[in-house]
């Protein structure tokens, strides 16, 4: 197989060994035979080669695009090595999840990051109570089903296994109420105690075995206080609070400290940033923000703080940043391919990742990846749902 005039030209001849990474990839290439689809992708030395069988054709394929970068290579590959591209592979919507998520059976013995989807609002004010789920083997989004009490702008945090979604709206009212999902059984739990007061938009994080639920907005203003959650106790009780009122803001937790991140004081987006020691309960401030942000991404991730997207006081943002608590300072990070206002940020895998949110039009289901090597975001697929003001949890599984 050689490639000729932008297209690959399948030789009717045995291809000769592969001597270099192009040579392998047209070595793969040769020996799928016919294809019951008009695309895939074929990895290569950790790499997603692209490409589309010409209709007229069964001997000439057309490349669409090589952006070295996809989690979907170890499924492919495997694939690859079983001959299941060889014309029969399901459908991607028609593949299941490993049996660990539906009935809690070990399938690979495999520990992976799972994403979990929760909450959120949809195009039409309604509100989205299912569970999606990312598996990074399939390199699918997965409906599962489960729903919990409607809510929109939920705090979500995963903690000894199970994803918490605190608070949030219901489209009346500012909730006080905490559910757990448990992915071993595929259901949500409502033994959890609740909040000591009603809100939404605080974030939430884990920190040393506790949950906690920074700032946030009750319905008639920001607020300063901190709750944390004891699970061994299920009781929340309130810690120092905030210096600065805020709403909208990023939580993350890092180097046994947890920090609070710009968000909103009811008046504009804030810069400010400030961290929280336990051992001292007392909050300090820090190095503000580049620019000014609320309803961002935010986490923690290979030792530093990405924050991504948000809005600042004119429009939806793309623009990110990264904190180094050793430098106490804010670097940029290459913008985002999309502005994502409302989007959920976490590391998973080794991979930061962008998921949802609103660029200013339009909800978005895409989700982004940042590539650390290239310094650059790439595309990464769509959940199912469009869910602005849901939240993303991550769960370190066997599967």
């Amino acid at each position: 197989m050689q490639f000729a005039q932008g297209k690959w030209i399948k030789k009717p001849e045995t291809p000769a060994e592969p001597q270099t990474a192009v040579d392998l990839v047209v070595h793969k290439l040769s020996w799928l035979g016919p294809l019951s689809r008009s695309w895939d992708c074929v990895p290569i030395l950790g790499f997603c080669f692209f490409y589309k069988r010409r209709t007229d054709s069964h001997q000439e394929y057309e490349p669409i695009q090589a952006n070295f970068f996809a989690l979907c290579c170890e499924r492919c590959l495997g694939e690859l090595e079983m001959g299941v591209l060889k014309g029969e592979q399901q459908p991607a919507q028609e593949r299941q999840l490993p049996q660990k998520i539906q009935q809690g059976t070990t399938q690979i013995g495999q520990q992976m990051d799972l994403l979990f989807a929760v909450g959120g609002c949809h195009l039409a004010s309604d509100i989205i109570s299912g569970v999606e789920c990312y598996n990074p083997l399939s390199h699918e989004w997965k409906l599962l089903g489960a729903s919990c009490k409607h809510r929109c702008g939920t705090g979500v945090a995963a903690l000894n296994g199970c994803i918490y979604a605190v608070g949030g709206y219901d489209g009346t009212t500012c909730l006080s109420s905490v559910e757990r999902y448990d992915p071993m059984i595929n259901e949500w739990r409502n033994d959890v105690a609740p909040l000591a007061e009603s809100k939404r938009g605080a974030g939430v994080t884990e920190l040393g075995g506790f949950l906690y639920c920074v700032g946030g907005h009750n319905g008639l203003t920001c607020l300063s206080s901190v709750e944390r959650y004891d699970p061994k106790e299920n009781r929340w009780c309130k810690v120092a609070p905030l210096t600065y009122r805020r709403s909208g803001l990023g939580v993350a937790a890092l180097d046994g400290c947890l920090y609070a991140i710009g968000g909103s004081d009811g008046h504009s987006p804030l810069r400010s940033v400030e961290r929280y020691d336990p051992t001292e309960d007392a909050w300090r401030p820090c190095a503000p923000l580049r620019a000014r942000r609320e309803t961002f991404g935010c986490a923690a991730h290979q030792g530093k703080i990405y924050v991504a997207g948000g809005r600042d006081e004119l429009t939806e943002l793309a623009s990110a940043e990264r904190f180094n608590p050793g430098s106490n300072e804010w670097l940029p990070v290459t913008p985002m391919r999309a502005k994502r206002n409302k989007v959920s940020l976490v590391g998973a895998n080794g991979y930061l990742l962008a998921v949802g949110g609103f660029d200013g039009v339009v909800h978005l289901a895409t989700v982004e990846a940042f590539d650390f090597e290239a310094n650059q975001w790439r595309v990464f697929g769509n959940m199912k749902n469009r869910r602005p003001g849901g939240g993303v949890g991550v769960l370190k599984m066997t599967i």
